[in-house]
């Protein structure tokens, strides 16, 4: 079961600690691809293929935007540097 299950696009995203947490893109997922944009907090980290780790695509206050690719059924992993970074999500 995903942390996070979006509803909307967009939809904001709150990161809610410093653990791995899954995001349940499904209901806006029609190409594949999905645009994280950073808002708000220290950064965040992404990763499509499993469970972040040190090498995963981070967003912050200077890299604030990138595309990732991800199918519909699998779950998008995040993870907070410092907890409760927002950003927002949607599909393109």
């Amino acid at each position: 079961m995903a942390t996070h299950t979006i509803t909307s696009n967009p939809q904001l995203i709150t990161v809610t600690g410093t653990s791995n947490e899954t995001v349940n893109i499904d209901a806006i997922s029609g190409t594949g691809t999905v645009v994280a944009e950073w808002v708000s907090g220290t950064a965040a980290q992404f990763n499509t293929l499993g469970a972040v780790v040190a090498a995963s695509g981070t967003l912050n206050s200077t890299n604030t935007k990138f595309t990732l690719s991800i199918q519909r059924g699998d779950l998008l992993n995040h993870k907070g540097g410092a907890g409760s970074e927002t950003y927002l999500i949607y599909s393109i």
